[in-house]
C-alpha cells in the first residue's frame, strides 16, 4: 500500500512539473482561401497535460513553432513567395487545434 501511495505521488509531482506539448498536422497541408490574395489556412491540432496540472504550458508557443516549419517548406515548394505574416488565429478547445490564416508576400 505504501509503494502505491508513492507512486501516485510521484506520479501527480511528474504531471505538475513536466511541460511537454505536441502538435500535429495530421498530413494537413495549407489549403487557399482566396487563389487571388495569396491567403491560406493551416490547422494545427495539440496535445499535452491539462492546463490546469500544468500551468506554464503555453499551447500556442508549440503550435507557432510548428507553423513556422510547415510555412518555410511551403515557401521552399513555391518559390514565388519568400515570406509570410499571420493574419488571424482561432482557437479551439474540443478538439484542441489552432487554425491559423497566413499571409505569403511575393517575391
Amino acid at each position: 500500500m505504501k509503494l502505491l501511495i508513492k507512486f501516485c505521488v510521484v506520479l501527480i509531482l511528474l504531471l505538475n512539473t513536466t511541460s511537454c506539448v505536441t502538435t500535429s498536422t495530421y498530413g494537413a497541408t495549407f489549403e487557399a482561401i482566396a487563389k487571388t490574395n495569396d491567403i491560406y489556412t493551416l490547422k494545427i491540432y495539440y496535445g499535452g497535460p491539462p492546463p490546469q496540472w500544468a500551468t506554464d504550458v503555453n499551447f500556442q508557443e508549440g503550435t507557432d513553432s510548428a507553423l513556422y516549419e510547415k510555412a518555410m517548406a511551403f515557401i521552399a515548394e513555391n518559390p514565388e513567395y519568400n515570406s509570410y505574416k499571420v493574419v488571424d488565429i482561432e482557437h479551439s478547445h474540443i478538439p484542441s487545434y489552432y487554425r491559423y490564416s497566413v499571409h505569403f508576400l511575393r517575391n
